[in-house]
């Protein structure tokens, strides 16, 4: 599962750096168009993550898996063919020129859908079922999860960049294609055989009485007249009634607000907001600082370098995280990594620290990642990860918008103003949640759900 995550995560950020540098060799005197693919992926997974949960709850796992690595593929291998050919034979102010730009969005808008999806079915799922409740291993593999993204975060901008700088931005096109049709196949034989040596992760969707049921059955608690009589019971339970034709035609509407409704009485709730709030950035180094940087006439073996950096002391992060936890618990974890990012963000505003933020960063962000893992039940998984995707791209989303009104290269000051701002106030969401139900994770039983947005 390392390798099929290391050889995923190589080729999502080689694409994740390329991409930006491609849009603007289409239109290199804005960041308009980065500003609106980052949108459109925004929007995308805003309005789509909660579905895409919920039919990886409803689906198999090994099917979901496949059909989410073949999407992610192909949209992928399909856009940078189309970027590619463009750029040798194309021209940049002919007619068909929006017709490049746009399915440039549309297919990053797929493949980012089917990106959420193979990080849900994975990250928040089958380690789960690997960990088999072993808190101590859990925490491991999380680390190791992100250890493995950031250091690929590292290397594999300094590959592409380096290969760009010397065969241009077609050398780094061609290179992705070759790396995503090799990876497609070779991510599926190896998660094949996790699955196959796992055998838990062909059960799936058994609801807490179930659960129960088999236990006590297990451990020769009820007797066969009790057994029988709940079958007969369960045979009394009314048939559903079949649905009308506005349910199976805007159904997708109704699985939306019970996805956030459910997403909502979980206890840890307030927690997810507070990561939300820190995707209310460009201080990520994402499309728009790649275009930014690549604007003020930075090289791409440069920009790599500079990505490298942050991805390296994000790495530090997930050293600290599983200290942090062995010794303070899982939600003060969280709250001391919090304290250390606003810390460095602060002289971030002269632009001098950033790169160090992202210590604090990854390690607040492997608590957010387990605090879900174990408090979000099997069954609600998919569904409850989609709607805190969806409300991360929200923040994103709030944060390409103002790039569209703030374009202008000598605009990007009062950006990373608006961004420290968001971040400080994410945390402070977080705080709020540590003093108010962070005692209760403390507890060998997990916290029964509660509305905190009720208050």
């Amino acid at each position: 599962i390392y390798v099929g995550h290391f050889m995923s995560s190589w080729g999502d950020r080689m694409w994740y750096f390329a991409i930006p540098l491609f849009l603007m060799d289409l239109d290199p005197n804005s960041l308009f168009l980065t500003a609106a693919y980052g949108l459109t992926l925004s929007a995308s997974v805003l309005l789509f993550a909660p579905l895409v949960g919920d039919w990886i709850d409803r689906t198999e796992r090994l099917r979901a898996l496949v059909i989410s690595l073949v999407i992610q593929n192909m949209s992928v291998i399909t856009s940078a063919t189309i970027l590619l050919l463009n750029r040798e034979f194309g021209d940049n102010e002919a007619d068909y020129a929006i017709a490049i730009k746009i399915s440039a969005l549309l297919l990053g808008a797929i493949a980012i859908l089917a990106s959420t999806a193979t990080q849900i079915i994975l990250q928040k799922d089958w380690i789960v079922v690997i960990a088999a409740k072993r808190t101590d291993f859990l925490t491991g593999l999380n680390a190791m999860m992100r250890r493995i993204d950031l250091f690929t975060k590292i290397l594999s901008p300094l590959a592409c960049g380096q290969i760009m700088a010397v065969a241009t931005l077609t050398g780094g096109a061609i290179f992705i294609l070759c790396w995503n049709t090799a990876s497609m196949f070779a991510e599926y034989f190896l998660l094949k055989s996790v699955y196959n040596r796992t055998p838990a992760l062909a059960v799936k969707g058994q609801s807490e009485e179930d659960v129960i049921e088999m236990e006590e059955l297990g451990n020769g608690l009820e007797d066969q007249d009790e057994i029988t009589e709940k079958n007969n019971h369960k045979k009394e339970k009314p048939v559903k009634k079949k649905k009308s034709v506005f349910q199976k035609m805007f159904g997708f509407i109704l699985v939306i607000k019970d996805g956030w409704k459910l997403y909502m009485d979980q206890v840890i709730a307030l927690a997810g907001l507070g990561m939300a709030f820190l995707y209310l950035t460009v201080l990520g180094f994402g499309y728009v600082t790649t275009s930014y940087a690549y604007n003020q006439c930075f090289s791409e073996f440069l920009v790599g370098i500079t990505l490298a950096s942050a991805g390296f002391t994000g790495i530090v992060g997930t050293f600290i995280f599983p200290i942090l936890s062995s010794r303070f618990g899982l939600v003060k974890a969280g709250l001391y990594s919090g304290i250390f990012q606003v810390l460095t963000l602060i002289p971030c505003i002269a632009s001098v620290f950033v790169m160090a933020a992202r210590a604090g960063l990854w390690s607040f962000d492997l608590t957010i990642t387990q605090l879900y893992q174990e408090n979000v039940v099997e069954s609600e998984r998919g569904i409850v990860n989609g709607v805190q995707t969806s409300l991360n791209m929200l923040m994103d989303l709030l944060m390409y918008i103002a790039v569209l009104f703030l374009s202008k290269p000598d605009e990007f000051g009062i950006l990373v103003l608006a961004s420290s701002a968001a971040v400080t106030t994410g945390y402070i969401f977080y705080g709020v949640f540590t003093f108010r139900v962070g005692k209760r994770f403390d507890k060998p039983k997990t916290p029964k759900a509660e509305n905190f947005f009720a208050d």
